[in-house]
């Protein structure tokens, strides 16, 4: 059965109670990533004006992307707009992403967003100890994976001088078959350090995979000019200079044991791209020398290629040498090593920013008497009046003790006295219309460094320090386009009304008078707050077919056919490995996708369950933000199978009337599924994880945002119905707060 933790699960971030409010930031950070298909990001982050300009942070991009252009800035009400746009060399999940502040880290939350190019969606919050967020991996492409592998492993060769002398040594050995025989000797030494790496993990060292390079060049070129060894020494020495290096190439990319099929793709890829570059190049200058010089001039370009090259690789293993020998002046001073071994924390005492665990979004006046909140939301506009008691209660019909309290049981007569007060004095239109409000709750309040908090038991309140809260909401069917709040008449007890308006995005303050009592806001949103639900539907399985891939290899098996029947098996044994590089580099490029009978469902890998949550979740959580029972009904059915709907939305109702009781309601902003765990197929079309997740959220109170955090693990089984995923069953395992 559905464990109660439901109640945490779906109700818990929208209650935030004030009353426990441990962490808060003000004005809000956002940052927004596009990746577009060309591999290009589109940048946008807002920095509240608050923030002094020496500390406006610069967005974190994966470290193979580079700016393609000059940030710009866009001037807002309250907000700078910053736009940048990125190129990237590959896909930019699995990396890291954030906010990187110049002068000092001031501690304030960023809300980051992130569209991949393959559609799929990430919304993370960055919470003031955080830099950076990985993205996680997103939907996998392993023919475009091998692709760029393969393809990196062409560039390796062509883009470091070491391998081109190695190529050119081998073009020194003048016969093709040795030189095929040397190479594959290599690439047989390179998969042989890579099943070692994921056998157990191997030092390895760049210096060393240099220096292992440089001796075969030399022995090599040594060979060119003496024509003593055999063939067998040469594949030895070749094959140990490829050991060598692919120790260190697949220790950059195969984690050890238990590698990812993703990583096994990548590293055979480079693997093959190297091979294939290798026998293109050392075939091709064989060919060009043998039909551009004659014999004895060929072997007198060979002697002197091989004593350039030979001293070159000599050189080169000399440099090797020094460098090893010579101490690591890299490592940081005492000062610096000191620093890193402190807490995090300890540099923050200079910081007078960071320093704050609750810091304002309006910028009112401590001493006002009366200040005013608008909340500005989708589906809700909600107006907080916050009254110092000594300068209304004279106005009023309310006993006071002679010592200056004003005692429980006159409470509720000033709490009366209050609502009718304020309705009357206050007007709201929204889009032009006058908007009818409900006086949702008043309550006598206590200053707390979180902000304001609500008095949780009546007591005997000071009349010098009381404070009482008063909140009125507008009920919306969509997100306002203008907004606005009149004081009328103008309260007579105070001079100036301190006044706030908020929005998702940003805040403004602003000092109302007599004189101007109008508080306006326009919607200047860059994205729509709106929550949009949408199905998560059964990808039948299916089966990519590269159809220019399909020629390539048929071309290759034509010449494997010859190379059987003795038609230069050397060459044209090469060329096959060239022509099935070629088949990987092409395979995007034309490809089709054949989908199989939805007989053929098999168990979801655990990323396919990771995704498919991703979607999932999040729209069990946006679906309660709509107000109207049958609206939270409709949006909760595209996600939740029926044998379970009527109970979690029963459980959230119960939650939404204790929030009545006990504080403002919040709005879930991010829900992570960062990894899943066991998945177990079910009966029927379904299967069963385990996941733990995190449910970021944020509540706006009397001029403050509290951000919450809780992460969740649980069972839960998913099913498709009618070609759509849907949670049937979720079983609580544990729970905790975070932030």
């Amino acid at each position: 059965m559905i464990k109660t933790g439901l109640l945490c699960c779906f109700g818990l971030l929208w209650l935030l109670p004030l009353q426990r409010a441990t962490a808060h930031v003000g004005p809000p950070m956002s940052l927004h990533i596009t990746e577009l298909p060309s591999h290009q990001l589109q940048v946008q982050w807002r920095v509240h004006k608050a923030l002094p300009a020496m500390a406006t942070p610069i967005p974190v991009v994966p470290a193979h992307c580079t700016a393609i252009d000059q940030p710009t800035r866009q001037d807002q009400t309250d907000v700078w707009l910053h736009r940048q746009q990125f190129r990237c060399q590959y896909a930019i999940d699995g990396h890291e992403v954030g906010m990187r502040y110049p002068r000092y880290d001031p501690a304030i939350t960023t809300l980051i967003r992130v569209e991949l190019a393959t559609q799929e969606r990430y919304v993370h919050i960055l919470a003031p100890d955080e830099q950076v967020w990985r993205i996680p991996e997103g939907r996998s492409d392993w023919l475009r994976d091998a692709q760029t592998f393969v393809l990196k492993g062409v560039m390796h060769i062509l883009g470091h001088w070491i391998h081109a002398a190695f190529v050119l040594a081998l073009c020194l050995l003048h016969r093709p078959s040795r030189q095929v025989g040397c190479i594959t000797a290599f690439t047989a030494g390179q998969i042989l350090a890579g099943v070692l790496v994921v056998m157990r993990p191997i030092p390895s060292s760049p210096h060393y995979a240099e220096a292992a390079l440089a001796l075969a060049v030399f022995f090599l070129a040594l060979e060119a000019v003496r024509r003593r060894s055999g063939d067998w020494q040469l594949t030895l020495l070749t094959a140990a200079a490829g050991l060598m290096h692919g120790g260190g190439v697949a220790a950059s990319i195969l984690p050890g044991q238990d590698p990812k099929m993703e990583q096994m793709v990548q590293w055979a890829g480079v693997v093959l791209g190297m091979d294939a570059a290798q026998l293109v190049v050392a075939l091709v200058l064989t060919a060009l020398s043998q039909c551009l010089l004659s014999s004895s001039m060929a072997v007198r370009v060979r002697q002197v290629c091989a004593y350039g090259i030979g001293s070159t690789a000599i050189a080169l293993l000399l440099f090797l040498g020094v460098m090893s020998s010579r101490p690591d002046t890299t490592a940081a001073p005492a000062a610096d090593r000191l620093g890193a071994l402190l807490p995090a924390a300890s540099g923050v005492a200079s910081n007078p920013v960071a320093d704050l665990k609750s810091q304002r979004i309006a910028s009112g006046i401590a001493d006002t008497p009366l200040q005013s909140f608008l909340t500005i939301g989708p589906f809700e506009v909600r107006h907080e009046v916050l009254i110092r008691l000594r300068d209304m209660v004279p106005l009023l019909n309310i006993e006071i003790s002679p010592d200056g309290y004003l005692e429980v049981g006159h409470q509720d007569d000033l709490k009366q006295q209050l609502g009718v007060y304020i309705l009357s004095h206050t007007q709201l239109q929204i889009d032009a219309q006058v908007a009818s409000p409900t006086l949702e709750r008043i309550d006598l309040m206590t200053i707390a460094s979180t902000g304001m908090e609500l008095r949780s038991t009546p007591v005997r309140e000071d009349l010098q320090q009381a404070h009482i809260g008063v909140v009125v909401s507008y009920m919306t069917t969509a997100m306002p386009n203008a907004v606005t709040l009149t004081w009328a008449p103008f309260p007579q007890w105070t001079s100036v009304i301190s006044a706030t308006v908020i929005d998702p995005e940003s805040s403004r303050s602003e000092q109302l008078t007599s004189q101007d009592a109008v508080l306006r806001w326009g919607n200047q949103l860059a994205q729509a707050p709106v929550p949009t639900i949408d199905a998560v539907t059964v990808e039948p399985p299916h089966v990519p077919v590269p159809l220019l891939s399909l020629l390539v290899l048929a071309a290759a098996l034509i010449l494997g056919i010859a190379a059987l029947r003795g038609w230069r098996p050397t060459v044209a044994l090469a060329c096959v490995r060239v022509l099935f590089a070629g088949a990987l580099v092409v395979a995007p490029l034309a490809t089709t996708v054949i989908a199989l009978p939805q007989q053929m469902w098999v168990k979801p890998t655990a990323e396919q369950a990771r995704r498919i949550l991703t979607a999932l979740l999040p729209a069990v959580y946006r679906a309660f933000e709509f107000r109207q029972e049958s609206a939270v009904y409709d949006r909760l059915a595209v996600s939740v199978d029926a044998s379970l709907l009527t109970q979690i939305y029963l459980e959230h109702r119960h939650v939404l009337e204790m929030a009545e009781r006990g504080g403002a309601r919040g709005r879930v902003e991010a829900v992570d599924v960062v990894q899943v765990g066991a998945v177990e197929p079910t009966d029927g079309n379904g299967f069963r994880v385990q996941v733990p997740w995190t449910v970021a959220g944020s509540v706006v109170h009397f001029g403050h945002r509290h951000y919450r955090k809780n992460q969740y693990q649980a069972w839960i089984t998913i099913v498709a119905i009618d070609g759509v995923w849907k949670i049937h069953r979720l079983d609580i395992i544990d729970e905790q707060r975070l932030l």
